[in-house]
Parts: C-alpha cells; structure tokens; sequence
C-alpha cells in the first residue's frame, strides 16, 4: 500500500518544478532603413507578441527630448510605461552615449533613441532598461545606420548576466526578443568598442514589455503531471477505504 503513495507523491511534485524555459525571437532585413521593409524583424516581433498577454510598448515619441539631443537617461514618467527608466553606464557624463536620434531609422512614429560608440579607446557604450515590475518578456526594434557587424562595432543584449550577440549588419533593422519563465527587472544593451574607426549607432524603437505569459503557450508543461498525480492520491485513497 506504501509504494503507490510514494509514486503519486512524485508526480505531484513533478506538476510543481518549474520549467525554466526560455525562447528567443529574431529576425534581421539586411538594407532596410523602415518598418514596412523590415519584414524579418515585424515577423519576429509578431511572434513575440503573441507568446505573450499583457505587453505595453514605448515608441518614444513624448519624452521631451528634442530630436539630436544627447541625453544620459529616461525617468520614470519620461516614459509611457510605468517603472520603467533608461540610464547608461557611462564613466564620462560630459559625453552621454544616448541621442534622441533624426536619421529617419523609426519603427513607428518619427521618434526613437540612440545608442552610440565612439571606439579611438574608450569604453564600451552600455544602456540599461530597468523596470520596477519583473518582467517574463522583452523585446525591441534596433537599427543601424552605420558600422555595424563583425568588422565593425559589434553589440549584444545582457539579460540576468547571460551576453546574446546582436546580429546586425549596417545599414539594417532588427528585432530581438526574450521570454523565460524566470522574472527579470533589468536588460542591458553593449557596444563593445572593437573595430569602430568613427561611431557605431544602434537605434532603439518600439520596446515592447511583458510581466505574464499568455496561457496557450506550453512553457510550464508539468499541468499533466499535475493532473495524473492528483488522480494517483485520489486511487490510492479509495484503495485504503477498501
């Protein structure tokens, strides 16, 4: 009588443990300066959306900020999502690395940010979006008008210390996009300074957030586990009645 009880036990425990899951949306159009020729990433973003309920999207078209001005950060309230704040990891604040950008690489809108690196030995350009609400999704528009790509300034996406490479040449529109079962509060975006000759520019538009999933996507996939352990106790209780 013990030993199916210790069995249904373990599946129930098993319905719990968590799935740790984690998936990645990309999609990259080569040439494209626009949303409308950026098939790719609108088919990335697409996908990422849907994978979640609940996202909220800043296109920065009211910070204040007028357009070519350099800037260190966003506050709160700055934004249209709340909680949410930009800042830069920069140690020479006379010299921000954000631009309100006017190169007509916009997502949406006519408004969108810039992230820049000016290499001749000076440290890597950092950005980080920082949210008072954890997160379980993130994603972003980034283009790039110019030095972009292996020989050139190279970026990557840092969430919770794991680096994912920006695979993005100039000039080019990209999505990148993140959704895992383990909440975050912070994602930082580098420019390592390698190979930059003038100034590698990334542009950042449509940031799109999310702090749940949507219910049909299979990330915890233990609620059959659940189930079946479940219906293992409820046997096991009517075989000790009989």
């Amino acid at each position: 009588m013990l030993r199916p009880l210790l069995v249904s036990s373990g599946i129930l425990l098993a319905g719990f443990a968590p799935a740790q899951a984690l998936s990645l949306y990309t999609g990259t159009d080569v040439g494209a300066t626009n949303r409308a020729a950026a098939t790719n990433a609108v088919a990335a973003e697409a996908s990422f959306l849907s994978a979640v309920f609940d996202a909220q999207t800043e296109t920065f078209e009211s910070t204040g900020i007028n357009s070519g001005q350099e800037f260190s950060g966003l506050s709160d309230g700055q934004t249209t999502i709340s909680g949410f704040t930009l800042s830069t990891v920069d140690p020479d604040p006379g010299s921000p690395d954000l631009r309100m950008s006017d190169l007509g690489y916009a997502t949406s809108g006519a408004g969108y940010l810039g992230l820049f690196e000016n290499g001749s030995g000076e440290p890597a350009a950092e950005a980080v979006f920082s949210f008072a609400t954890p997160l379980l999704g993130f994603g972003l528009m980034i283009s790039c008008s110019s030095q972009c790509g292996a020989s050139a300034g190279t970026g990557r996406m840092v969430v919770d210390g794991t680096d994912y490479a920006i695979d993005l040449q100039s000039p080019g529109i990209m999505f990148w996009g993140i959704v895992t079962d383990t909440p975050f509060s912070s994602v930082s975006m580098i420019i390592d300074p390698a190979g930059v000759t003038n100034e590698t520019y990334y542009g950042i538009d449509d940031v799109s957030v999310a702090s749940q999933l949507d219910a049909s996507v299979p990330l915890p996939a233990a609620a059959p586990l659940l189930v079946a352990g479940l219906a293992g106790l409820g046997w096991v209780g009517r075989r000790r009645k009989a």
